[in-house]
């Protein structure tokens, strides 16, 4: 299995069909509980669905600032404008929703933190079973310090903008650019 990328709540949120899901499930484990097969279905029945919703419901949580510092192709895809228009205080709306659908999903993939000392310092370390799970913690941590986010120009993987002009996702994303343009890559 690959390791997990930050962006994996997006890639989630971004998949658009039960192929992409699966592929997803082979390059990084089991999405949900059961078997592969029950965790797809289940995952589109339920859990995908108030998953789907809470990534859309976050980006009404954050600024129009940061949200135009997004990459336009991710927002296109999972902001909905008026989602909150008739709201008096649309922000608050989308907050409360947005937190109720977290703690559901947070508790309903049975996410447990568990506490380790590292010398005198208390570590809390959050414990997870699934990707969904997993999607859930990373949803939590985007929101708890948003920053914009854009998808790698490379291997098309989301992630965090941390430095302007960023296009590519890794090294090995850049390194692998270079040599598609140079034609040692195909």
């Amino acid at each position: 299995m690959k390791e997990i990328p930050e962006g994996l709540w997006l890639l989630l949120a971004l998949t658009d069909s039960e192929s992409e899901l699966r592929a997803l499930e082979n390059k990084y484990g089991k999405l949900g509980g059961g078997s592969s097969k029950a965790s797809i279905d289940d995952l589109y029945a339920f859990d995908l669905d108030i998953f789907l919703g809470a990534v859309e419901v976050s980006l009404h949580t954050i600024s129009q600032e940061m949200r135009e510092k997004w990459d336009p192709v991710l927002l296109d895809r999972l902001y909905k404008e008026d989602k909150f228009r008739n709201e008096r205080d649309p922000r608050e709306k989308a907050f409360s929703t947005f937190l109720d659908w977290l703690n559901t999903g947070l508790r309903f993939e049975e996410v447990i933190v568990q506490a380790e000392w590292e010398g005198a310092t208390l570590v809390l370390k959050p414990l997870t079973r699934t990707l969904l799970a997993k999607a859930w913690l990373q949803l939590y941590e985007a929101m708890s310090n948003p920053v914009p986010w854009k998808q790698c120009d490379y291997c098309k993987t989301p992630f965090p903008i941390r430095r302007k002009g960023a296009i590519y996702c890794s090294d090995s994303c850049r390194a692998g650019a270079y040599k598609k343009r140079k034609g040692i890559l195909k």
